[in-house]
């Protein structure tokens, strides 16, 4: 079965991230959880309005094959901050293809 994943990363930009204990941790494991989500769901979350960026993590191929719009590409490259929008309340998603 064809699947397209999509993750939903809000703990990248949460307040909690910010958080840190004196042990050198920064919050907890279930604070910064990641959580898969339909591509009806990311439709209706841009359709809606709501502050989304979006990420490709394909390969470049299949990147320029097709991809959604207004998604920029990361491939395989670690996203740094730059990549990343100024407004630390916008939500994250990064998606790829799997064909498992």
């Amino acid at each position: 079965m064809k699947r397209l994943w999509i993750v939903l990363a809000l703990a990248a930009l949460s307040p909690a991230c910010k958080r840190s204990g004196g042990d050198g941790t920064h919050g907890s494991a279930s604070e910064h959880a990641l959580r898969e989500m339909t591509v009806d769901e990311l439709s209706r979350m841009i359709e809606g309005g709501e502050r989304v960026a979006v990420f490709d993590a394909n390969g470049r191929p299949r990147y320029e094959e097709g991809h959604i719009p207004g998604a920029r590409y990361v491939g395989h490259d670690p996203v740094t901050a730059a990549v990343l929008p100024e407004d630390r309340a916008t939500k994250l998603v990064f998606y790829c293809y799997n064909e498992r």
